[in-house]
């Protein structure tokens, strides 16, 4: 009777685990792109410096580390609250005499809706909005919105999952060192990353 009252237990408590699972936690690593926006050049050994041109923003690496509750449940789809930061810890606007190196780290509290969130694929999409801070030459603070989606990875560990996500970030323009020359009013920053969701 024992091992079958064992496995009866192991049976409930996977049962109860699963159902109970309404918090996660995600973490993944990849990199940052940004769009090149207009602004005024930093004229490097130029007599004629131009009036206005593009301003060319390295790419760096990035991770984003979330945390998320679900509200709602819908079976076909679950609505979350989402709570994603999203780091990068140096990138530099390129340049061959100024050191224009910077940080970026933005948090843009979000709605995520996560489709057919049962199945072994689950795809999702989140939009929020938030801020943006910026340090390097000086520190700043902008406003920020995030868009983006990906996939999650069932395992056959109850609480393990992966993820691959993109996310697109658009930020007020950030008045430090080589980008405050940027006459757009804002930057646009391309994230693309993987990694691993614990759920809880």
């Amino acid at each position: 009777m024992k091992p079958t009252f064992a496995l009866l237990a192991f049976v409930l408590f996977s049962v109860t685990a699963a159902n109970a699972q309404q918090n996660e936690v995600g973490v993944t690593f990849g990199g940052m792109f940004s769009v090149s926006p207009k602004g005024i050049p930093t004229c490097e050994a130029v007599p004629v410096c131009p009036p206005s041109g593009t301003i060319d923003i390295s790419p760096g690496f990035s991770f984003n580390a979330s945390f998320a509750h679900r509200v709602a449940d819908f079976k076909a789809a679950a609505l979350f609250l989402e709570l994603p930061l999203l780091a990068s810890p140096s990138r530099s606007r390129n340049s061959v005499i100024f050191n224009n190196d910077f940080s970026s780290l933005f948090f843009t509290p979000s709605l995520r809706v996560q489709f057919a969130p049962s199945a072994s694929i689950s795809p999702f999409v989140s939009g929020g909005a938030g801020f943006g801070h910026f340090s390097g030459f000086g520190s700043d603070t902008q406003w920020a919105t995030q868009f983006g989606g990906g996939l999650d990875f069932k395992t056959h560990l109850p609480h393990l999952g992966f993820r691959v996500e993109v996310r697109d970030i658009i930020n007020g323009r950030p008045s430090i060192g080589a980008l405050s020359n940027i006459t757009d009013g804002h930057l646009q920053h391309i994230y693309t990353g993987g990694g691993v969701v614990i759920k809880f």
